[in-house]
């Protein structure tokens, strides 16, 4: 619970880091975290990829009607599992999924990291969502620091 709520400021502290000013903003924030390829719900009847479309559309109409606040919406990671359905390109099903999604923006997770350096290179490729993260050393993977957002900054 600490890891997301940590991820949930990172995501925040970016975003409205423009503002110069401070004020009142009432927003929905919704996140989704450790879907670790699991799309199925649960035996009582939570979690589920079409549950979680279902509530990141329906929020995000009632907000474009003016029914709602602005609607923010975050993955926070461990999209991937490393022993589930492994079959080297889980990358692709879960990047299709998150480019569906279209979250405001997303952070790795460390089984993001667990796929390895190609099979994370082409995840990070076929996102057309920002990911941004903090406390990564890539070291050596300099590749992959060019598919890392260092902000995220939107304007009106």
């Amino acid at each position: 619970m600490g890891s997301i709520l940590i991820g949930i400021l990172q995501v925040l502290v970016v975003l409205f880091s423009q503002f110069e000013e401070s004020y009142y903003l009432e927003l929905t924030l919704l996140h989704s975290n450790n879907i670790n390829f699991c799309f199925e719900e649960t035996s009582d009847k939570t979690g589920g990829a079409a549950r979680v479309l279902y509530y990141v559309k329906k929020y995000r109409k009632e907000a474009e009607e003016g029914n709602s606040p602005p609607v923010i919406y975050v993955n926070i990671g461990d999209n991937f599992s490393a022993n589930r359905y492994n079959t080297g390109n889980q990358w692709k099903i879960i990047a299709d999924y998150l480019n569906l999604l279209r979250p405001d923006a997303m952070c790795l997770g460390n089984h993001e990291l667990n796929v390895g350096v190609e099979n994370l290179t082409l995840f990070l490729q076929h996102l057309v969502v920002p990911v941004i993260t903090a406390n990564i050393n890539f070291g050596h993977q300099h590749t992959l620091q060019t598919y890392i957002t260092k902000k995220v900054i939107t304007s009106n």
